[in-house]
């Protein structure tokens, strides 16, 4: 049920928690029945997860690079946007990272 078990990380023993959270897309006139179930889908779960993200050391955002739910012929572009965006993180607010490791 919760995508971002901060609290149960943390029972395990975790001191510091860095979360990944993805973007939502937006839904727009080219959307399909499809994006729009997604969408849906989406808000639903990042409800359940806003409360946890309150309790996440750091917290990273990835954009969802226009890629659905099951495209996995996309994952390398998925990888890669995701791959680069922490990077963007580690690099631009290193000394917080540091401070919190």
């Amino acid at each position: 049920m919760d995508n971002i078990p901060v609290t149960e990380v943390k029972k395990q023993g975790a001191d510091i928690i860095i979360s990944v959270n993805f973007e939502l897309e937006e839904v727009n006139e080219d959307s399909n029945i499809i994006d729009i179930t997604m969408r849906t889908l989406d808000i639903m779960g990042s409800k359940v997860s806003e409360n946890s993200l309150n309790y996440t050391d750091y917290l990273i955002t990835i954009e969802a690079c226009k890629v659905g739910l099951l495209d996995f012929t996309k994952l390398e572009t998925c990888y890669q946007c995701g791959y680069e965006t922490a990077i963007k993180a580690i690099k631009g607010k290193i000394g917080e990272i540091l401070k919190l490791i």
